[in-house]
């Protein structure tokens, strides 16, 4: 029994701010569950979960996550997250946008923006390339996206590195003295306005401390620090001012995680696994999908 763990994972998918990442994994979970259902399942004969995602999300967007590839969960995993969020227009992202930090430089990548963090994904030659910044390692963001295109943050590169958000293959590219990450969007000059537009409205709305309520009272009601950051182990490497930062704590355990959303199946092992299932667990992600237009639409 996965429960009340399920459908608090379901509340954070379809209630909770956006994290890019976390809700990537969520609706992958909720994609593998459905899958291993008949098309013309009654959801009302279903775990408690999912019928709790049917009620929040509506009926024909679940069976349409349902018809969802491999390939297309992989490419527009994001998106289809965002579609099912209440508050999915919180994520804001540029498809086309030029990095250079120190001497890291990518030329070809999206950037994308949430409450949380903002993530670089691109290619540099053949190699895929992937960091996070979270905000609270950021100096006065919002007076750097107050100042437009191309976007000046200056980055706590020490801290990033002591957390091990940087993968060692990056951090020896970028020195502490090379603070300065510089992001330069690609494209059309109006859509680029209107994605800063965005952005400015979202981290106003962190800055006056006017955050998700719902996501707040539901951490509270499963025990959590609502509001408030939730130090763990690595954080002594945190600055004073990221410590400070107040936002909503909250850990998934992976282990366990792929079984929380099952409907009375166990896991098959992967050479039992659906082959498209199987296939999305291997194939790398296209990079540049974050931002570029949409090709699966849950809702009409």
């Amino acid at each position: 029994d996965f429960e009340p763990g399920a459908t608090r994972l379901v509340e954070v998918l379809v209630r909770g701010r956006p994290d890019p990442k976390l809700h990537e994994v969520l609706v992958e979970l909720l994609w593998r569950a459905l899958r291993r259902l008949p098309q013309n399942v009654n959801f009302k004969c279903t775990s408690p979960a999912l019928q709790l995602f049917v009620r929040l999300a509506g009926e024909e967007p679940c069976r349409r996550l349902q018809s969802v590839s491999a390939e297309e969960l992989l490419d527009w995993g994001v998106d289809l997250a965002c579609q099912l969020s209440k508050l999915g227009h919180e994520v804001v992202a540029f498809a086309e946008c030029y990095v250079q930090w120190g001497g890291l430089i990518v030329p070809e990548c999206s950037a994308t923006f949430s409450a949380h963090s903002f993530l670089v994904q691109g290619m540099v030659q053949e190699d895929e390339v992937a960091f996070e910044v979270p905000w609270v390692l950021i100096q006065s963001p919002e007076e750097s996206v107050e100042r437009g295109v191309p976007l000046h943050f200056m980055v706590d590169v020490e801290a990033l590195c002591a957390l091990g958000v940087l993968p060692p293959s990056l951090s020896a590219l970028v020195a502490v003295s090379d603070a300065v990450l510089e992001l330069t969007c690609k494209g059309d000059a109006a859509e680029i306005d209107g994605a800063l537009a965005e952005l400015r409205r979202l981290l106003a709305k962190d800055a006056s401390g006017k955050g998700d309520e719902t996501l707040d009272t539901f951490a509270s009601s499963a025990g959590a620090a609502s509001g408030t950051y939730v130090p763990r182990g690595d954080d002594e490497a945190l600055p004073a001012h990221a410590k400070a930062h107040s936002v909503a704590g909250l850990v998934v355990e992976p282990a366990s995680a792929a079984s929380i959303l099952q409907v009375q199946v166990a896991t098959p092992p992967p050479s039992q696994a659906p082959a498209d299932e199987e296939k999305c667990s291997k194939t790398k992600r296209s990079p540049h999908a974050y931002g570029a237009q949409l090709h699966r639409a849950l809702f009409e």
